[in-house]
């Protein structure tokens, strides 16, 4: 909608007015951009009658400009007007469900008078200055509008106060005028410094969009936040290690030939970004935030299934994607290792445990199996999440492999031998992807292509393998081959 305070606005106004200088016409801004007939008609006449030539362009502005967008069409400068609320709180993340000793966020601590600005965030991580300025209210919430180029698509809205308060975030406009961000705090700062340094990472893949907000978010949680902004971890490292599991993937999709659309994958999470964000806005309470990141985690988790993807494939990609990352806590210090491990191993374990769960279903696996496995897969998730050392993530997955192992035996009615055998026919193929991982450097150029082409060698090697195995002990292909699967899925996820 067009504003009656614009140039565009007071435009049409003097237009009509100058055609009808008799009767001088007023109207409100909707009604500059919804003119009835009849007003066309008596504009047009007077155009012809007079032959207003100048009249004809400024006809033309008059209704080109009436678009409901982010852009101006007058000089093409792109403007969003951005809603939010400037805070001291470490996170909004609720801290029972994530085991966080991040600042509780029960209630969010406002920051009034805090100068609020922004910048444009481009596609390789660069930023650049946008117009306006505002400040925050006694509430901490503001009203900004930026405008420049980039307004319409990713900004940073940063928030500083007295002393060193300062605090931002990465709003995802997607071209809408108005938008409302989440809170400003030190989690969201943090999550910004990552993505802007992780996008930087992924621009040679610039074919797909790369990194997403939602991959900071999922994997970046308020202790991890904490070390970051404490410069105890450094945004840059966590920022590589967050692109090259992206493009980890992407390069898992060529090397398994898995077909799918890598776009849509981005476009998705892009899309659970703005759910959260929006989420995040809205909240009123600690549940409600705490339900924000529940949907986000989610979102994120089942982004293959919901774009094509089985849930077998999609635990391939967590794990080619996972993988990355845990190996990158091995090179962070002490809380913040045991924080960026314990959301790698969340996302890894649940995507793993629905396949497995799926695998079983389509076998014909009776309900009181599934009700086991769904079970075991709780448990685990639980445990991961309550975890306070690397030793308690072990023992938790250890835990979950024994309940998978007795319900393998239970339904396809083989021994623990058979089956400790199959795996055994595997460890070859763990071992050659531990050892080709083990080999990589995080930093070098070619991780993501190493680690993508380790997995698919895995996986196809594994499953060969074991298949084998199981039909050297009599059982049919095809219950051999579904038997296969499960065994070397929960492998992998404890390997």
């Amino acid at each position: 909608m067009v504003e009656p305070s614009s140039f565009v606005y007071q435009l049409r106004v003097s237009f009509i007015n100058s055609l009808n200088n008799t009767h001088p016409i007023t109207f409100s801004s909707d009604e500059a951009v919804n003119i009835n007939f009849n007003t066309i008609i008596m504009i047009t006449t007077k155009i012809l009658r007079y032959n207003f030539i100048p009249a004809i362009l400024g006809f033309l502005v008059f209704f080109s400009t009436g678009c409901d967008s982010g852009v101006d069409a007058v000089g093409d400068t792109e403007s969003v007007t951005v809603s939010g609320q400037a805070t001291e709180n470490g996170s909004t993340q609720n801290n029972q469900r994530a085991g966080k000793t991040a600042e509780s966020s029960e209630v969010l601590n406002s920051v009034e008078g805090a100068v609020v600005t922004a910048v444009a965030v481009h596609a390789d991580g660069s930023v650049s200055t946008l117009e306006g300025e505002t400040t925050t209210d006694a509430n901490g919430e503001f009203t900004l509008m930026a405008e420049g180029e980039g307004a319409a698509e990713y900004i940073r809205v940063f928030a500083q106060g007295d002393g060193e308060f300062e605090a931002s975030t990465i709003v995802q406009v997607d071209g809408r005028e108005t938008v409302n961000s989440r809170p400003l705090t030190a989690e969201s700062h943090a999550h910004a410094d990552i993505y802007l340094e992780a996008k930087s990472e992924d621009n040679s893949n610039s074919h797909y969009e790369g990194v997403t907000a939602a991959d900071v978010s999922i994997f970046v949680n308020a202790d991890l936040a904490a070390d970051i902004n404490a410069r105890t971890e450094s945004a840059a490292d966590m920022g590589i290690a967050i692109a090259n599991a992206v493009n980890a993937q992407i390069e898992y999709n060529t090397k398994a030939e898995a077909g799918i659309d890598m776009n849509a994958i981005a476009d998705a999470r892009s899309d659970a970004y703005a759910r959260f964000q929006s989420d995040l806005a809205a909240a009123t309470d600690a549940e409600a935030r705490t339900e924000a990141y529940a949907n986000l985690e989610e979102s994120y988790i089942n982004v293959f299934s919901e774009n094509g993807a089985n849930f077998e494939t999609q635990a391939q990609f967590n794990q080619t994607f996972t993988s990355i990352l845990i190996e990158a806590s091995g090179e962070a210090d002490g809380n913040a290792e045991l924080n960026l491990r314990k959301q790698a191993e969340l996302i890894l374990s649940t995507t793993s445990a629905l396949a497995i769960e799926e695998k079983f279903e389509a076998e014909g696996a009776s309900e009181v199996t599934l009700d086991a496995l769904a079970e075991a897969r709780t448990e685990v998730v639980a445990d991961i999440r309550q975890a306070t050392s690397a030793k308690a993530i072990v023992d938790a997955k250890a835990e979950y492999k024994a309940s998978v192992d007795a319900e393998t035996e239970s339904h396809f009615n083989i021994s623990s031998e058979m089956r400790t055998t199959a795996e055994g026919e595997i460890n070859s193929s763990i071992n050659a992807l531990q050892n080709a991982l083990i080999n990589l450097s995080l930093f070098t150029n070619n991780v993501a292509e190493a680690t993508a082409e380790a997995f698919a060698d895995f996986y196809l090697d594994a499953q060969v393998n074991a298949k084998t195995s199981f039909e050297a002990s009599g059982m049919a292909e095809a219950e051999a081959g579904a038997a296969a699967s499960i065994v070397v899925m929960v492998r992998a996820i404890v390997a």
